[in-house]
């Protein structure tokens, strides 16, 4: 039943809503590509332009307010959850379906799920930071997607399309990365995987309680009850996602993205006209 649901959901967010060619286009691929190119040009392509300025913001940042993060700490907890399976297991199953040249649907789906960007998750880190002024933590936030996508899972990639194809010739998912592994370190490459992503999906599933914990205090009103009820549910979930099939999972995560997307769309228009002045008249102080 309640595979049958997920499956519902991942085939009207990522099924193929109408052709190019060939190629399926997905509802989710429609509305994020063109927001993105939108947000590029009106921020002049802030994440280059002002890559220096984001890299000045992470040192010395620190939070003046007792029990409020700093911007680095926000960018750190932001960059936890988004750095973890996805930049493994995600880059793995996007290569291994369409090889160097990600059948391009696979690749967008798992970079959607590795950064989160437009999803609006992150906020949920930045708006418990202090600074100086909003834009910056527009900028440090922009940095860890930079971080999580071209640096990590471009990282993930390279390690396996440097390999020799007769190493990894037939292989798939975990047992080509294992291979890949392999291949550049030895034997011990297996145990460095394992070890790497359980520290990404700790790392990912810590942020993600520090994310449910402000959202729940918010609905239901930072108590006890309401935040111990919560934490349950996470481990519950934690040890079914644990048990459940492989596809299952993925196609969970998926839906769970894609819907908050959704979601954080409708509003990321409305208030976009804000964020932009904000960054403007960020670097005109700046001047």
């Amino acid at each position: 039943m309640i595979a049958n649901i997920i499956e519902t959901l991942y085939g009207f967010l990522w099924g193929d809503l109408f052709y190019i060619g060939s190629m399926g286009i997905p509802l989710l691929v429609v509305l994020l590509i063109p927001t993105g190119i939108y947000f590029t040009i009106c921020t002049r392509v802030l994440p280059i332009r002002k890559l220096p300025t984001m890299i000045r913001l992470t040192i010395g940042s620190k939070s003046k307010e007792q029990g409020a993060l700093s911007g680095l700490q926000s960018l750190i907890v932001s960059t936890a959850t988004r750095v973890g399976m996805g930049n493994l297991v995600g880059v793995v199953a996007a290569v291994s379906a369409g090889g160097m040249g990600a059948v391009l649907m696979n690749g967008v789906k798992r970079g959607l799920f590795s950064n989160e960007a437009g999803s609006g998750s992150a906020p949920c880190s930045a708006a418990s930071a202090q600074c100086d002024h909003p834009a910056e933590m527009g900028y440090l936030q922009a940095l860890g997607v930079l971080i999580d996508t071209l640096v990590i899972c471009s990282c993930t990639a390279f390690i396996i399309l440097m390999v020799p194809a007769n190493v990894t010739a037939g292989l798939e998912g975990m047992d080509l990365l294992q291979a890949a592994i392999e291949w550049h370190i030895g034997p011990f490459g297996s145990v460095f995987i394992a070890t790497i992503l359980w520290l990404f999906s700790f790392s990912t599933f810590i942020g993600v309680l520090f994310y449910a914990r402000s959202n729940v205090a918010y609905l239901f009103g930072d108590n006890w009850i309401s935040q111990t009820i919560y934490k349950w549910i996470a481990l519950v979930m934690l040890f079914i996602g644990g048990l459940a099939e492989y596809t299952i999972v993925w196609d969970l995560g998926d839906v769970g993205i894609g819907m908050m997307t959704i979601f954080n769309l409708i509003v990321l228009f409305p208030l976009s006209r804000q964020a932009i002045h904000s960054m403007k008249e960020y670097e005109h102080e700046q001047v």
